[in-house]
């Protein structure tokens, strides 16, 4: 898992023997190790003014919450004090707002129910986002528009307009970690359950 900053002067990354948290400048000065055992990250986005991380983190036995971080420090803090797992936190392009996943209620079967939520930083206000039971990995678009998200499936990828309160689907197939492309022309994602590693992008104003 590698994040780089908008400006791209640093650049972030998981380790996968630990799941520690690391940074550093872009040509690789100034590495700081930023997380250390218990604590396991799996995975963080920068704050718009590269000033923080977003991460999705937990201890043993314990269930995967949000924090944010000071990506000079690597102080914590979490962003709620609710049970229930918090997953996937993504920024609003002006900072202000977290999108992220939550598990909403468990299944007879034990699984968990999913649906994506806002979280106003300054006001600490939990909000759903209309339509979004089953889903996962909200990415909210560079220009603010649309936020996209994959099934609990993982089997489809979807994208939701800001203005017109709707959702439609992009994709159909195996789909992890979509990333919009900075333009915001294009949504990639990485089919798992091909051999090798097969990364997809498709337009987000086409469908193709």
């Amino acid at each position: 898992s590698v994040q780089f900053t908008l400006d791209g002067t640093a650049v972030a990354w998981i380790r996968q023997e630990d799941g520690s948290l690391w940074r550093s400048r872009t040509d690789g000065s100034s590495s700081a190790q930023l997380t250390t055992a218990p604590l396991q990250i799996l995975n963080m986005e920068w704050s718009p003014d590269g000033r923080q991380l977003a991460v999705m983190g937990r201890e043993k036995n314990t269930q995967w919450k949000i924090f944010i971080m000071d990506a000079d420090t690597g102080r914590l803090q979490p962003v709620l004090a609710e049970d229930g797992i918090e997953a996937n936190p993504n920024w609003s392009p002006d900072g202000r707002v977290l999108v992220f996943g939550r598990s909403t209620a468990s299944t007879s079967e034990g699984s968990h129910r999913t649906a994506i939520f806002f979280l106003d930083l300054a006001r600490r206000q939990v909000t759903a986002l209309p339509g979004s039971d089953g889903l996962i990995s909200p990415r909210w678009s560079p220009d603010g528009t649309c936020i996209a998200a994959i099934s609990s499936d993982k089997k489809r990828l979807m994208l939701y307009d800001i203005a017109t309160k709707t959702w439609q689907k992009l994709a159909e197939q195996s789909i992890d970690s979509p990333t919009f492309s900075h333009d915001g022309r294009w949504l990639f994602f990485d089919d798992f359950a091909q051999d090798g590693t097969s990364i997809y992008k498709v337009a987000v104003a086409t469908d193709k």
